[in-house]
């Protein structure tokens, strides 16, 4: 992987989107903070490594999806190389 590359992931992982965590909050999806922002990490996470070997994300993980799609956001739009953006 190369080292432009590699540090656009780390960016990514690092993103921070207190909006996000904050609706996962008031949606009811969980009601701690500190849960809602470990999901938007999952989701990160995910986003990540589907953009760095998208040969080992053709589905998404049951728990993941049900974060990513259909949820109180459904991401199902988002293509991974966004992250990369």
């Amino acid at each position: 992987m190369s080292a432009t590359l590699e540090a656009r992931l780390e960016e990514a992982l690092t993103f921070t989107a207190p909006c996000v965590t904050d609706r996962l909050v008031r949606d009811g999806v969980t009601d701690d903070p500190a849960e809602a922002e470990q999901l938007f990490t999952e989701a990160k996470r995910y986003l990540v490594l589907c953009a760095a070997t998208p040969w080992m994300c053709q589905a998404a993980s049951p728990s993941i999806e049900s974060v990513l799609v259909g949820g109180p956001f459904d991401y199902s739009w988002a293509h991974t190389d966004l992250v990369l953006r």
